[in-house]
């Protein structure tokens, strides 16, 4: 359970610094995480890819990023 916390974290670091690499690095390990996550709550394959991307769907967009005053604000 720790290191899915710490891919989380790690996530949440990447989807901060707000740049596509970024980005795609956060979701790489986000998807790797929540699929983990629910293949053992759902058992089944199928269900756990359409958990993951629900939960993808829902969740990354409402991580929003604090820039210092002036820049722009975002949503991932």
């Amino acid at each position: 359970m720790s290191d899915m916390r710490s891919e989380i974290e790690q996530a949440v670091l990447l989807l901060q610094r707000g740049d596509d690499e970024a980005l795609e690095k956060a979701l790489a390990l986000l998807q790797n995480t929540v699929f983990s996550f629910s293949m053992k709550v759902c058992g089944q394959r199928e269900d756990a890819e359409d958990t993951m991307q629900e939960v993808l769907v829902k969740s990354v967009p409402s991580v929003q990023v604090r820039k210092p005053k002036g820049a722009r604000r975002m949503a991932l």
